[in-house]
């Protein structure tokens, strides 16, 4: 058997050579070595009749190019998807250039950054290498600085007569007796130049209780907190027109009387002096309210706070506490 399959291999020397092997060649070496796998064979392609036919030209067979690392193929993979895309899309080779672009142009800035970044490290450290050389050079500067004063100070200072040189140290005690004691109040929690505890703040400090209330609801107003007898005063009847509405020529008029409850006799005695300016008051108030406005509840209560507040903006002695309607009459 051996010497029946070296003669096909002479024959095909110069292919062998080449390192390409025909489909012919090889069926020759399959029915001499196997029938019984031809046979298989035979039998598997009437199977796969209605499967299509593919055409397979030859078979190179590269021995150094067998391993291969997955990374490479996935690469060769990736390169041959892109080359069919933009062979059926021919847009794309724009947007391929582009991105092409954009790499390069990441990296050339990725690259000056790097390298600027490499510089001012270097540049720091040479910095930091001479702190010490500039340390040692401010030191010296200084001590030729102090020397100087020192020496103006002296020859200064011997030129004084003796009273002057004996002001200049009271001088210098004196103003260190005042930074002495002005650092001991600071470190007792006062305030220079207090020697003693400044003023109250607050009664919390010195207090044997202290608790909280509500404004809303603990307190009473002062003028409230004692009472008094009531003190009424009946103004005279107010007779006016109402404000009329916009675009209406129709004259609507009202006829009220009030009455007022003040804090105290003295404020009945200043209402009664001075009726004749507060009833006046009181009409100038009333006329700035329409006819619809005094027909609610709302309307009325609105009309009461309004002549209230008026009248304490007018009244001197004393307060007037509340304002009340004895009557009221309003025509449409």
């Amino acid at each position: 058997m051996a010497e029946e399959v070296e003669k096909p291999d002479q024959s095909q020397s110069g292919e062998q050579d080449s390192g390409e092997i025909s489909l012919e060649n090889i069926d020759e070496i399959l029915q001499q070595e196997d029938p019984g796998f031809v046979e298989s064979l035979g039998e598997i392609k009437e199977a796969g009749e209605n499967v299509e036919d593919v055409e397979l030209e030859s078979l190179e067979v590269d021995v150094d190019s067998s391993i291969k690392d997955d990374d490479d193929d996935k690469e060769s993979r990736l390169e041959k998807i892109i080359q069919q895309l933009l062979k059926k899309y021919p847009k794309l080779k724009v947007l391929n250039t582009l991105l092409e672009k954009f790499k390069k142009f990441i990296r050339q800035r990725l690259l000056i950054w790097r390298g600027r970044l490499k510089l001012c490290f270097f540049n720091g450290i040479e910095h930091i290498k001479t702190w010490p050389d500039r340390f040692k050079k401010l030191l010296s500067d200084l001590k030729k600085l102090l020397g100087a004063l020192n020496a103006q100070l002296k020859e200064g200072f011997s030129r004084r007569t003796r009273l002057e040189k004996s002001l200049v140290l009271v001088l210098i005690f004196g103003s260190g007796v005042v930074l002495g004691l002005t650092l001991l109040n600071l470190k007792n929690s006062r305030w220079a130049p207090f020697v003693k505890s400044p003023m109250l703040t607050s009664f919390s400090e010195i207090a044997d209780v202290e608790w909280t209330y509500k404004a809303t609801t603990g307190t009473l107003p002062f003028l409230m907190a004692f009472p008094q007898t009531k003190h009424n005063y009946l103004f005279p009847k107010v007779v006016v027109n109402l404000k009329a509405k916009s675009g209406e020529s129709s004259f609507q008029m009202g006829a009220f009387e009030f009455f007022v409850e003040v804090d105290s006799k003295d404020t009945a005695i200043e209402v009664k002096s001075r009726e004749v300016e507060l009833h006046d008051l009181i009409q100038r108030v009333v006329e700035t309210f329409s006819y619809e406005s005094l027909q609610s509840e709302r309307g009325k209560e609105r009309l009461k706070e309004e002549i209230k507040k008026s009248l304490n903006q007018k009244i001197v002695q004393g307060w007037v506490k509340g304002v009340y309607i004895k009557f009221m009459i309003t025509k449409p």
